[in-house]
């Protein structure tokens, strides 16, 4: 049942809601004035690349995501403290890794992306680990991963040699989990702004960290 209730907001806002549903670049849209992909460039900012009609690439403000991040920054009072949504990566292309051919959410994943399987014993799938699947075929425009910290370390080596954006979620022990504690602090390759120290607490800081940023 819905319920109306009152909506809490500073003097002077109303409320606005824009919603996009399928930010995709699919292939048979090349050619036809769309933009190419979403890209995070070097200064953590999500923008578009496009290819003009003389094959060169530019990069800027060509769809409603990073449009709508910079009339934000232009306009800080559009937004309440600057926020916004969030783009929820759903994807399109997967790759699971597994011992045998005990396949644990394969269906669950299939719902929502092409998704791949490696066993490490061959008997499903492609027989290896889910680098050998990604050697397979052209390198992703962004990859995104958990699991056990070796294949995170081997996915953080592949994302560099192939140029690729990849975000790392982590795993640790947590035993108050709001960051007091520091019983889950990685190794990190940029300093804590408070301790000046290179680490960072998954709990808090994480426990998605971009792959450059971590020690593994």
């Amino acid at each position: 049942t819905l319920t109306t209730k009152e909506i809490l907001l500073p003097p002077g806002k109303i409320p606005f809601v824009l919603s996009m549903d399928d930010c995709s670049y699919y292939h048979y849209m090349d050619g036809d004035g769309f933009a190419q992909k979403l890209i995070v460039t070097d200064d953590g900012k999500v923008k578009n690349t496009y290819i003009e009609d003389d094959g060169s690439v530019s990069v800027g403000d060509y769809d409603l995501v990073p449009i709508l991040d910079t009339f934000v920054q232009q306009h800080p009072d559009f937004s309440y403290h600057g926020h916004k949504g969030v783009l929820a990566l759903t994807g399109y292309e997967g790759v699971l890794g597994y011992r045998t051919d005990d396949l644990f959410l394969m269906d669950e994943f299939q719902e929502y992306a092409m998704t791949q399987a490696a066993t490490e014993d061959g008997s499903f799938g492609t027989k290896g680990t889910v680098l050998d699947v990604l050697r397979q075929g052209a390198a992703p425009d962004i990859l995104c991963a958990c699991g056990p910290l070796p294949m995170l370390r081997a996915l953080k080596e592949y994302a560099a040699e192939n140029g690729v954006t990849a975000f790392l979620s982590l795993e640790e022990r947590m035993a108050c989990g709001v960051g007091v504690c520091l019983g889950c602090v990685c190794r990190t390759t940029f300093k804590d702004a408070h301790s000046q120290v290179n680490r960072a607490r998954v709990c808090t800081e994480g426990p998605v960290f971009r792959a450059e940023d971590v020690e593994l």
